[in-house]
C-alpha cells in the first residue's frame, strides 16, 4: 500500500486455522501473547473469542495493530476460509492492511526454527489422491520456498538431495514413495500443525518487504478448485 509507515517493529495480529489447530498469536510492544488450541471443525466458533481473549489481556483493539497476518494455506479449505474471513473482517473495521502468509511456509519455519536442518520438505493429505507440497530451505533464519507449492499425486513428490526434514500429514499415507522419502528424513512428524507464532515471523519480514494488501483484496490459496469436506 503506497504511503504505508513501515515500523521496524510492528504490532501484529497472526491467525492460522489451515489444519487441526485454532492457532493465534498477537506481537505487541516486545511482547508475545499466544493461544493454539487442538480446535478441529471447532474453529470458526472459537476464533472470535479467543481473539478477544488476547486482546484483552494485552489491554489493546484491532485498530492498534499495523497489520494483521493469516494463514492463506494451502490446507483445509474450511479452515482457510475462517482465517482469510475473520482477518478481512477485523482489517476492514480497523482499516488496517492484511498479511496473507503460506501455511505451508509457517509450518517450515516451525521445524527450522526448533530442528537442527537446513530444508523442510512439507506435505499435506490434500484428499482425492493428492497431497500438497513444498520444498523450504533456511535462509537468514526464515523459510524460503525453493520453486512452487504445488498440487500433485504423491509419486510426484520429489526427495531433497542432502539433509531435510519431512513434515505433514501427507507423509502418513499409504505410499511406497512418501515411505522411501520418510524414511531418508533426519527428522519426521506427520501430526505438526502450523502455529501462529512462526506465522508472526514470516510477517515481519513481509511487512518490512510492504507486502500487505488491502483486507478486501486478499485472498486464500487453495492450488485447486476442487473443494473437498472436511
Amino acid at each position: 500500500m503506497s504511503g504505508l509507515q513501515i515500523n521496524a517493529e510492528p504490532a501484529l495480529l497472526a491467525i492460522e486455522t489451515s489444519a487441526a489447530a485454532l492457532s493465534v498469536a498477537l506481537r505487541i510492544g516486545g511482547k508475545v501473547l499466544t493461544r493454539h488450541l487442538h480446535a478441529p471443525r471447532a474453529q470458526s466458533t472459537l476464533a472470535l473469542p479467543t481473539i478477544a481473549e488476547v486482546f484483552e489481556e494485552a489491554r489493546i483493539a484491532a485498530s492498534d495493530l499495523d497489520a494483521i497476518a493469516f494463514g492463506r494455506g494451502p490446507g483445509s479449505f474450511t479452515g482457510i476460509r475462517v482465517a482469510t474471513s475473520i482477518a478481512q473482517g477485523l482489517g476492514l473495521a480497523a482499516g488496517i492492511p492484511l498479511l496473507p502468509i503460506s501455511s505451508m511456509a509457517c509450518l517450515a519455519q516451525g521445524v527450522l526454527s526448533r530442528k537442527s536442518t537446513g530444508q523442510v520438505l512439507v506435505c499435506l493429505d490434500a484428499r482425492l489422491g493428492e497431497v500438497y507440497w513444498g520444498l523450504f530451505s533456511a535462509h537468514d533464519g526464515l523459510a524460503v520456498l525453493q520453486g512452487e507449492e504445488r498440487v500433485d499425486s504423491p509419486a510426484a513428490v520429489k526427495q531433497p538431495q542432502h539433509g531435510f526434514a519431512f513434515v505433514g500429514s501427507g507423509m502418513s499415507l499409504s505410499d511406497a514413495h512418501l515411505d522411501e522419502i520418510r524414511s531418508a528424513a533426519e527428522h519426521r512428524d506427520t501430526a505438526l500443525d502450523p502455529d501462529a507464532r512462526d506465522l508472526l515471523v514470516l510477517a515481519a519480514d513481509a511487512w518490512l518487504q510492504r507486502k500487505t494488501v488491502a483486507a478486501d483484496e486478499a485472498t486464500p490459496i487453495y492450488l485447486r478448485n476442487r473443494v473437498v469436506s472436511r
